[in-house]
């Protein structure tokens, strides 16, 4: 049985492996640099985020205990919900950092506000949405315990990579105030 697994998640990592990481892209690149990196090597970010995904899809498919057919029906459905998310993930990000710019204004329009509120909104709506389409699409393919799992499995992922992030900035600020001392 976990041959069959291992196969399968070879299969579908194919199919998988641009898979977005939006939470992901939230957090500014370590190092400090606008791209990644001290040097500011957006490449070494763009491995750091395939590896991500990469584990991700290994841990997602041994949590969820697929079989090789559902995971050759799941990860396409899965990959293109991200996809899908994409777009308005992007879009959500600019406005609100136009509302954040907006509000630190001394003398705020009340009507721009109000209208970029009502985008954020649009934009939640918009993804609500598109989660309960895709847990819809889930129910041919999943059983109800392993599309409760997957939604436990997205939170908990979501939490240990800020963990992580977390800690890799803490220790960048260290090495950085220590190597300022010598």
């Amino acid at each position: 049985m976990k041959t069959i697994k291992i196969i399968a998640f070879v299969l579908t990592l194919g199919f998988v492996a641009p898979l977005s990481a939006q939470p992901f892209n939230d957090f500014p690149p370590p190092g400090g640099g606008p791209h990644g990196g001290p040097r500011g090597d957006g490449q070494m970010r763009e491995k750091m985020k395939e590896r991500i995904e990469t584990i991700k899809i290994w841990r997602l498919t041994e949590s969820l205990d697929l079989s090789s057919e559902q995971s050759e029906k799941f990860f396409p459905l899965y990959k293109k919900f991200h996809d899908d998310r994409e777009p308005i993930d992007k879009e959500r990000r600019e406005v609100f950092g136009q509302l954040d710019k907006l509000t630190k204004e001394e003398n705020p329009d009340e009507n721009k506000i109000n209208g970029l509120l009502d985008q954020l909104d649009n934009f939640d709506q918009r993804m609500q949405d598109r989660k309960i389409k895709f847990r819809q699409d889930l129910k041919g393919i999943l059983t109800t315990q392993q599309i409760g799992r997957l939604y436990v499995f997205e939170v908990e992922f979501m939490r240990h990579i800020q963990e992580i992030m977390r800690d890799v900035r803490r220790e960048s600020r260290e090495k950085g105030f220590k190597g300022n001392r010598k």
